[in-house]
């Protein structure tokens, strides 16, 4: 409604409705959705060491949110390997010719994942390094002659034991063949070397001697 003026111009009709600020909203602003879905960003070649593989993967989500990682065999229920920071360790090789593995990456919080087939685990041949066989006659003469040659050294397995008969009760046997070297030296007159064992490599795993003071 125009009011009249006491000038007798008529005042023109105010807008008592402030202009909404279309920057402004009601309470329902609209917020950026981050996703949840892992991006793999790369896989490293995997690394063949003592019979079992590494892996490392990168991997992210747009949310933020903590990956977990699977390795899993083709028609497998449960994973061969596992885990937290993308970088594996002792993963077996895979049982098929393929070699293949399926990496899952996985959204801890989601549950969204993403799925990529990983070649590389192959089933490796290893090499078995043999050394020439060492007879009981051989190492009979050694110690008759009182000396065992430095090249003889890789025919002995580590760990290798050495057990004797007709030891004095008062006596251990020994734990090295330098030692029944010593001792013929000192006490024993003589050892007879009765059998050897050999492990797949032809070294010497047990040595078995009889004792002749």
């Amino acid at each position: 409604q125009t009011l009249p003026s006491s000038s007798g111009v008529a005042n023109l009709p105010t807008n008592s409705t402030p202009k909404e600020d279309s920057n402004v909203g009601n309470g329902e602003a609209l917020m950026e959705i981050s996703s949840g879905k892992p991006i793999i960003a790369s896989v490293k070649e995997p690394v063949y060491s003592n019979g079992a593989y590494s892996l490392e993967v990168t991997a992210s989500a747009d949310s933020g949110d903590d990956l977990v990682y699977y390795l899993y065999a083709s028609g497998k229920v449960d994973p061969v390997a596992y885990s937290s920071n993308g970088k594996f360790k002792n993963i077996p090789p895979a049982e098929d010719e393929t070699g293949v593995y399926t990496l899952e990456v996985k959204n801890s919080r989601t549950g969204e994942s993403t799925s990529k087939p990983i070649p590389g685990f192959v089933k490796q041949v290893e090499k078995t390094v043999t050394v020439k066989k060492l007879s009981a006659g051989d190492l009979q003469n050694m110690f008759n002659s009182g000396s065992v040659p430095s090249s003889a050294k890789p025919c002995f397995a580590r760990g290798y034991k050495i057990v004797c008969s007709g030891l004095a009760e008062d006596e251990s046997a020994p734990d090295r063949y330098e030692e029944i070297l010593n001792r013929l030296i000192a006490s024993w007159s003589s050892v007879v070397v009765t059998s050897l064992s050999y492990n797949d490599k032809n070294q010497i795993t047990s040595i078995h001697i009889k004792v002749v003071y």
